[in-house]
């Protein structure tokens, strides 16, 4: 009865630990895309032109991949 009730728990922290690492993640992964936004519009108002941005984001796609 004892090891079925230690399975439980390790299960159950098991799972807690990696759902809160999956919202870490989520939440990471939403705040780069606000701020990358945020710079992006904030480029485009002091005057970058839309073909600038493109080729801005290519390039850096090809330095990161």
């Amino acid at each position: 009865m004892s090891e079925d009730c230690l399975l439980l728990i390790g299960i159950s922290l098991s799972f807690i630990v990696g759902l809160v690492e999956s919202l870490d993640f989520f939440n990471a992964t939403l705040m780069e895309i606000t701020t990358h936004h945020t710079k992006l519009a904030v480029r485009q108002y002091i005057g970058m032109t839309t073909r600038q941005l493109q080729t801005m984001l290519s390039l850096e796609r090809l330095r990161v991949e």
